[in-house]
């Protein structure tokens, strides 16, 4: 927790627009409200946006939710950053996210950003062209949320080093995004307490192989996604329990031990490492929100851009 305070007051510090990097799949799960609680209540002004990321691993219906629920704290952008392997020139595009998603869950998406476009002028409101002085965007969130992918989306170039393993990112990266604006990656860290935590431990804030016990996590996880989907993921019998799936899972990969045993801990880790690379398909809801909830962007540009999102993305 030290750490964490020392390196997000570097960039609270520094940063005159946070972005919050959320995962689209469990987006509560990857809020931190004591770091939004520091931004909002900084001595110097901060702007805080929500960057709900991963948005092709999720139902267009489930998008829609959480945009409307959360929009109603502070704005939010959809976002699906650029997976190419190339490290220069990473495409843009402004597509319907219909053609990235799917009512099910989105396969052979394209590898090109989406939702770019949205968050530079979102960015670019809150930079007056007659104001000359240089601004800071600070990026913060969760391990594995794609913070650096985010980065190098809006980039088009690989600035900041990714990866699907917590820890890739180990000091603040200073980029320049384009004249006089400059962004800010810091490292994912566990940010509750108890480094052996479930939550933590799912959020891939701890790398797997040094996990001593990968049987509650694995646990949690297949209880989110149900059995069901659990077998037809992996392709094996119904099960009646967590442990009988891992034991099905040593054995399809031929982890055993002596004597023909499957080893149950290298079935739990095969699954966790599923689900922290988004192989697992899952989704949370929501809460439920007042009927006559008002979202509180009034900012102007965020209200443009939400009717040019209903006419180009088609889902709000």
């Amino acid at each position: 927790m030290d750490s964490w305070h020392s390196l997000f007051a570097q960039v609270l510090e520094s940063a005159d627009i946070i972005l919050h990097v959320l995962d689209a799949r469990d987006p509560l799960g990857t809020c931190f409200p004591q770091l939004e609680e520091k931004v909002l209540n900084s001595p110097e002004p901060k702007k805080l946006v929500y960057v709900l990321n991963k948005i092709d691993l999720i139902p267009k219906d489930n998008l829609v939710s959480w945009l409307h629920y959360l929009r109603t704290r502070c704005p939010t952008v959809p976002f699906k950053a650029s997976t190419q392997a190339q490290r220069r020139n990473l495409s843009q595009k402004k597509v319907k996210v219909s053609k990235v998603m799917s009512d099910e869950h989105a396969t052979g998406f394209s590898s090109a950003c989406v939702g770019a476009n949205l968050l530079m002028k979102l960015i670019g409101s809150y930079c007056p062209g007659d104001d000359p002085r240089p601004v800071t965007i600070g990026v913060v969130g969760f391990p594995n949320v794609g913070k650096s992918s985010v980065i190098n989306s809006l980039k088009r170039s690989r600035g900041c080093a990714v990866g699907a393993t917590a820890g890739v990112t180990r000091s603040l990266q200073t980029v320049s995004l384009e004249k006089n604006i400059s962004i800010v990656d810091s490292p994912g860290v566990v940010m509750v307490p108890g480094a052996t935590d479930a939550g933590a431990i799912l959020r891939n804030a701890l790398r797997i192989e040094t996990i001593q016990d990968p049987i509650i996590p694995a646990t949690y996880v297949v209880q989110r996604a149900g059995r069901e989907q659990m077998a037809l993921h992996y392709q094996v019998r119904a099960f009646s329990s967590p442990t009988e799936l891992f034991l099905q899972l040593a054995k399809k990969m031929g982890q055993l031990k002596k004597g023909g045993i499957p080893n149950i801990d290298e079935g739990a880790r095969r699954l966790l490492r599923d689900w922290t690379s988004g192989k697992i398909k899952y989704f949370t809801v929501p809460p439920e929100l007042p009927q006559d909830t008002a979202h509180s962007l009034t900012d102007d540009l965020m209200q443009q851009e939400s009717a040019e999102l209903s006419s180009k993305f088609l889902f709000l």
